[in-house]
């Protein structure tokens, strides 16, 4: 096996790595989160009409925050993505990253970094999941959690196979970061519109 291959198998081995590390991380605390929200709605006999009212609310907040960031970037001094000051410790992370080992245990670090851009979606659905049985909303979860990183593995196999560079992933990222906080203010006005009409508001 050539160095260009084996260099190539080895980046396969710990992008799958980080990336199952990502999965199993996020799973984690969406199942904590369906527990919590389960808890406090047997703890306080709470409805589940009053469950989603509340993250109903929080969607449609969420949601008019990330337009804003689409009709101007970091309008109000912040942006619904991970905080800039964070940034440079996430990259020292990824880059200290040796095998697939390394490479699981820094996806743990980096999910934590990734909470600020990606909570609000992942609140709403375990407020929507917590109201199905625990087997449903498990699976519901699991099925959540592959298409959240699905994205991951596309780019992943894209590397892989030479379709394309980190560099130009980032730019088109840069390019399109605007429009990507649209589709997600857009998606979670509607989930949080849908809540709101479950609960007869």
């Amino acid at each position: 096996m050539s160095g260009n291959i084996r260099d190539q198998v080895k980046a396969l081995k710990a992008g799958t790595s980080f990336t199952l590390g990502v999965f199993v991380s996020y799973f984690l605390m969406g199942v904590l989160l369906i527990f919590g929200i389960k808890s406090v709605q047997e703890a306080t006999a709470l409805g589940i009409e009053s469950i989603y009212l509340f993250f109903g609310v929080f969607a449609i907040l969420i949601g008019v925050l990330n337009i804003k960031d689409w009709i101007s970037h970091g309008l109000g001094g912040f942006v619904i993505e991970v905080p800039y000051t964070w940034r440079p410790k996430m990259k020292s992370y990824l880059k200290s990253v040796s095998g697939p080992l390394g490479a699981f245990l820094t996806s743990i670090i980096v999910s934590l970094f990734l909470l600020p851009c990606t909570s609000g979606p992942y609140f709403v659905a375990g407020g929507l999941l917590s109201g199905a049985p625990w087997v449903e909303s498990i699976s519901l979860l699991f099925i959540y959690n592959i298409i959240f990183v699905s994205p991951m593995l596309l780019i992943l196999g894209a590397l892989y196979y030479g379709a394309t560079e980190v560099e130009k992933i980032q730019e088109r990222r840069k390019e399109n970061i605007e429009e990507l906080h649209l589709i997600n203010g857009l998606i979670l006005l509607l989930l949080g519109i849908y809540l709101l009409t479950t609960t007869g508001f």
